[in-house]
C-alpha cells in the first residue's frame, strides 16, 4: 500500500512540523543551506505520482513514504554516495531530514533492497531527466533567470566498466555467454561445449590469463579468440533458447564488428576498420569509443550565461544566478554536431530558448547554423574544417543569395548565375583583369572571354562566416563560451560525475542528470537572492505553498513566488 505525504496540504505558519525537531538557530542554518533549497524547490516537484502504477492504493503493507524514499535516490546521486552510505545518511543527517520533511523514524530507516527498487523505478521510468527538467524550470520562473543568452559543451564520462583491450574483449564476451549457458542451460552446455574451452575460461584464473599476454603473442591469441567464438556461434545458430538470449546477441554482435568472414577464413579486422560505436565492454554494450576521447559516453551539457556578469569596478557586486538547463548522456561515438537539434528541440519544449547560443568548433556545422537561425537563434561557432584552398575567403559575398559581390581588388563580376546544383558561375571579363597584378594567383580560371570562378553555396556560406570571425564583433561574444569549462570542471569533481556507479545508457542518463541538478541547487544557495529571502523571512519560514508572495524591491531584487 503506497504512502504519499502531501507537502501542499494547509499549514500554520510558525507550526510546521520540522520546528518540533530543530532550534530556531538550527533552523536558519538548514533553510540557507542546500537543504532549504531542495526542500522548497526539488521536494515540490518530485512527480512521486508517476510512481503509483507500482503501489496499490489500499491494499498489503504500507511502504516507506514514498517522496522522502524517492529524494533520497536523488541525494545519492547529488552526493556520489554508494547505497550503505545513503541509508546512513538517510537515517542520521538532520540536513536530509529536513530537505525531504522526513521526521518518522520508520521512514528514516531503510533497507538496500528498499533502495534499489525504488532507484530501478525511477530509472525505468526516464524520471531522471524529467525531475531536472521539471526542478530545473521552477528555478528559472521562481528568480526570473535570464534564458536569452546560453552556451553548449560536451564531457567525457565513464561508467562502472573496465577498459579492455580486443583480446580481454573477445575473452570476456566469450565467458559472459559460457557463464550465462552453464547457469541456464547445464545439460546443453556439459555435452555440447568442447572441453578445450571450459578448461580455458573456468580455470583458476579464468579470462585473467589473457591480461598476461605478451605484446608479440597477442596476435595469434586473438586469432584463437576469434575461431573459438566463431565455433560457438555456428553451433548455437540454431538453438532458439541460446540464441536469444542476450550474451549470445553481444557475442554475435561483437564477431561482427571486430572480425570478418573470407573464402571460410576467420580474419581480425585492422583497427580502422572496427567502427566507433562497436561494443567496449560485454558488461556495458552502450558503450562506444570516441577517437578523441576514449571509451565511455559523454553528457552534453548547456548553460545560462550573462554578458559581463559583475561590475569588474564593484568587485562586491553580487553576479547575477545562471543555471544548467539542459542535459543529455550519449555514448562517446555520437559527434557533437548531432547535438544540436536535439537540444534546441527540447529548449523549445519548455519555452526557455535562447537568442544567442555559444558552441565549439564541433557544433557550427552548416545545417546547425541555418536551423538554430529558423527558430530565431544565432549560433555563434567558429567554422569546422580547414580554410578554402582557393582563397575564397578574399573575395566578398553577399550575405543572403551568396552571389560575389566584387574579388580581391574590388571589381564587381560582370556577369554571375546559379545552376540547379547550387553551383554558382561568376565572370570577370578578360579585359578588367588582364591588368590585375595579382591575376597568376587568383581563384578564377581563365578562359576566352572571360576569366571565371566557379563556387558552392556552402563554401560561400563559410567564407562569409570566416571572414565574420576576424571581427571584433565576433570575438567580444565568442569570449564568454570558455565559461562553460568551469562548469564541465564542477561537473566532474564536485559531483564526481567523471566516473559513474553504473552502466548502461539508461542508468547513466539518471546519474548524471541528478548530479547537473545539485549543481544548480548549489549556486540557487549561494545566490544572494536566495540569502536574502533567507534572512528577511527565517523568523517563521513560510511554505510558498500556502500563499501567493509579492515582494517589491528588497535589497534591489523582486520576488514573485507563485503556486
Amino acid at each position: 500500500m503506497k504512502k504519499i505525504n502531501d507537502i501542499e496540504q494547509m499549514r500554520i505558519p510558525g507550526m510546521e512540523e520540522f520546528r518540533n525537531h530543530f532550534s530556531s538557530t538550527k533552523i536558519k542554518i538548514l533553510a540557507n543551506s542546500w537543504a532549504g533549497v531542495f526542500r522548497e524547490f526539488v521536494l515540490t516537484k518530485l512527480p512521486v505520482h508517476k510512481l503509483s502504477q507500482f503501489y496499490n492504493g489500499s491494499y498489503g503493507r504500507p511502504s516507506k513514504e514514498l517522496l522522502a524514499l524517492m529524494g533520497a535516490v536523488v541525494l545519492q546521486q547529488c552526493f556520489n554516495l554508494t547505497d550503505e552510505e545513503t541509508i546512513f545518511e538517510l537515517a542520521f543527517n538532520q540536513q536530509w531530514h529536513f530537505a525531504l520533511d522526513c521526521y518518522d523514524e520508520k521512514d528514516q530507516v531503510i533497507s538496500l533492497k528498499t533502495l534499489w527498487t525504488m532507484r530501478n523505478r525511477i530509472t525505468q521510468t526516464d524520471l531522471g531527466n524529467e525531475i531536472f527538467e521539471l526542478v530545473t524550470d521552477k528555478l528559472i520562473k521562481a528568480f526570473k533567470v535570464d534564458v536569452s543568452h546560453q552556451r553548449i559543451d560536451s564531457v567525457h564520462v565513464n561508467s562502472n566498466m573496465a577498459k579492455l583491450g580486443r583480446v580481454l574483449l573477445l575473452a570476456k564476451t566469450i565467458e559472459c555467454f559460457l557463464k550465462e549457458l552453464k547457469k541456464n542451460h547445464m545439460e546443453i552446455y556439459n555435452t555440447k561445449v568442447e572441453q578445450r574451452i571450459k578448461d580455458i575460461f573456468f580455470k583458476e584464473k579464468g579470462t585473467g590469463v589473457f591480461s598476461q599476454v605478451k605484446p608479440s603473442e597477442s596476435e595469434k591469441k586473438l586469432q584463437t579468440l576469434a575461431e573459438d567464438m566463431n565455433s560457438l556461434l555456428l553451433l548455437f545458430a540454431n538453438e532458439e533458447e541460446i540464441n536469444t538470449s542476450k550474451s549470445f546477441k553481444i557475442m554475435k554482435k561483437v564477431f561482427s564488428q571486430q572480425c570478418k568472414k573470407e573464402d571460410e577464413k576467420i580474419l581480425i579486422k585492422a583497427p580502422k576498420e572496427v567502427p566507433s560505436d562497436s561494443i567496449q565492454n560485454p558488461s556495458d554494450p552502450d558503450a562506444s569509443y570516441s577517437g578523441h576521447k576514449g571509451q565511455g559516453y559523454q553528457t552534453q551539457l548547456g548553460e545560462t550565461y550573462i554578458p559581463d556578469n559583475g561590475n569588474e569596478e564593484d568587485p562586491n557586486q553580487e553576479k547575477a544566478l545562471t543555471l544548467i538547463t539542459y542535459i543529455k548522456t550519449e555514448p562517446a561515438s555520437c559527434h557533437d554536431s548531432h547535438a544540436m537539434t536535439p537540444f534546441i528541440d527540447n529548449l523549445e519544449s519548455r519555452n526557455i530558448c535562447p537568442q544567442e547560443l555559444l558552441a565549439d568548433t564541433l557544433y557550427g556545422k552548416e545545417e546547425n547554423i541555418l536551423s538554430a537561425k529558423e527558430k530565431g537563434i544565432d549560433l555563434i561557432s567558429p567554422v569546422p574544417g580547414n580554410k578554402n584552398n582557393r582563397g575564397l575567403e578574399k573575395f566578398t559575398f553577399h550575405e543572403k543569395s551568396f552571389e560575389i559581390m566584387s574579388c580581391p581588388q574590388n571589381h564587381k563580376p560582370s556577369l554571375i548565375f546559379q545552376s540547379n546544383n547550387e553551383r554558382f558561375t561568376a565572370k570577370w571579363d578578360n579585359n578588367l583583369c588582364n591588368h590585375c597584378p595579382f591575376k597568376d594567383n587568383c581563384a578564377t580560371e581563365k578562359q576566352k572571354e572571360y576569366r571565371v570562378l566557379y563556387y558552392r553555396k556552402t563554401e560561400a556560406f563559410s567564407c562569409i562566416r570566416r571572414v565574420k570571425e576576424q571581427t571584433d564583433e565576433f570575438k567580444d561574444k565568442y569570449r564568454y563560451r570558455s565559461g562553460i569549462e568551469g562548469t564541465n570542471t564542477r561537473f566532474i569533481h564536485q559531483t564526481e560525475g567523471r566516473r559513474s556507479r553504473y552502466r548502461g545508457n539508461q542508468k547513466m542518463s539518471m546519474s548524471q542528470s541528478l548530479k547537473a541538478l545539485f549543481i544548480n541547487i548549489y549556486r540557487v544557495s549561494k545566490n544572494k537572492v536566495w540569502k536574502d529571502m533567507i534572512i528577511i523571512f527565517s523568523d517563521f519560514y513560510l511554505k510558498k505553498v500556502l500563499f501567493n508572495f509579492k515582494f517589491s524591491k528588497i535589497r534591489g531584487y523582486n520576488f514573485e513566488f507563485a503556486v
